[in-house]
């Protein structure tokens, strides 16, 4: 079983929700066995993905639903036969994408579409060659990420758009020349971060920008810079997490400069020029070799996972930090939602 023990002594096993207001940990927490990569909230319900095998004590495979105030597992149960990487909502339906190649019991690979209500897996398969880690849904289509190069027989390079009405690739073809890993909507914008040098045969620094209504690459750009060594490895700079507010996008990930400011993993750009603003929290406190694995905001906060710092949450009023630390394992995802944040 997956223990997440708070210094402090307070146990939660694989989830927890603080109160956003407060920073106090609530008493809610159904206990997940194994690890959660994906949250999505819609209404009273949280979605859950990622390898666990039961939430709450009631089996579930790598999908599930829990009631967002007591926190009892719901029926809901489309289950899926390998990691779940990443979860949105929007038109009735839960996009899930992966590892898997089964969801419901149905094919799938990698990337699928499930009922809101019933659990059950739609027909749209967008039939992606490799895996998914990035997704932003609408009611009329939705846009994937990841480490693919093909989507439904047609040469999408970690990028392609599915159309929920006539379940069809459409013709927006960006293409990116390395992994997208990270997706936020601002607007009018689709922002996306990874490990790409290039977006549509145009120089991108990891993060690009498109114009939603007409999938153009906007001008939007920035350059990161800061690999470092790890465990006698080197690592290249890459962007792991995006969120977003009416004021900011939130860039997180592996890096120590932005826009040629010095940045410590994590980043707050002005959402039309891209340039940096003076928000500099971790410079100087997280350590080089870490990196901000996510990253999630409200219109007061921004709260993020990063190992080392476990869990943090900054008041965008008064800038002041709260911190909770967890003594064993590593918190991989945040999620801001009606005036609680979920932490898994």
């Amino acid at each position: 079983r997956r223990a997440d023990r708070l210094e402090d002594g307070r146990r939660r096993a694989g989830l927890a929700q603080f109160r956003t207001k407060t920073g106090r940990l609530t008493a809610w927490g159904p206990a997940a066995n194994g690890g959660v990569y994906a949250l999505a909230a819609s209404g009273s319900t949280l979605f859950l993905g990622g390898e666990f095998s039961a939430i709450g004590g009631v089996a579930r495979s790598r999908l599930a639903a829990v009631d967002l105030a007591p926190g009892s597992t719901l029926a809901w149960d489309p289950g899926a036969d390998h990691a779940v990487s990443t979860l949105a909502v929007a038109g009735g339906l839960v996009f899930a994408g992966g590892g898997f190649t089964a969801v419901g019991g149905r094919p799938r690979n990698y990337l699928a579409a499930i009922d809101i209500t019933t659990g059950t897996v739609s027909a749209w398969d967008p039939a992606v060659d490799t895996r998914v880690v990035a997704v932003a849904a609408s009611a009329s289509g939705t846009v994937a990420g990841g480490f693919f190069r093909i989507a439904n027989v047609l040469p999408r390079a970690n990028l392609a758009a599915i159309d929920l009405t006539t379940k069809h690739i459409t013709d927006w073809s960006p293409g990116a020349n390395g992994a997208v890993q990270a997706m936020t909507r601002l607007g009018s914008r689709l922002y996306v971060g990874g490990q790409f040098s290039s977006v549509g045969g145009q120089p991108r620094s990891l993060l690009a920008a498109f114009d939603l209504a007409t999938g153009a690459l906007n001008s939007w750009s920035t350059e990161l810079r800061g690999g470092f060594n790890f465990g006698g490895s080197e690592w290249s700079p890459q962007v792991l997490a995006l969120a977003s507010n009416a004021a900011v996008v939130y860039v997180a990930g592996k890096f120590t400069s932005i826009g040629g400011q010095p940045r410590g993993h994590l980043a707050a750009l002005d959402p039309v020029t891209a340039l940096p603003t003076s928000w500099d929290p971790l410079t100087g406190i997280s350590p080089a070799e870490f990196a901000v694995l996510t990253v999630s905001s409200d219109e007061s906060h921004a709260y993020v996972a990063t190992k080392g710092l476990s869990f943090l949450a900054w008041d965008g009023a008064t800038g002041s930090l709260t911190q909770v630390k967890f003594a064993n394992d590593l918190p991989r995802r945040v999620l801001a939602s009606g005036g609680r944040v979920y932490v898994a």
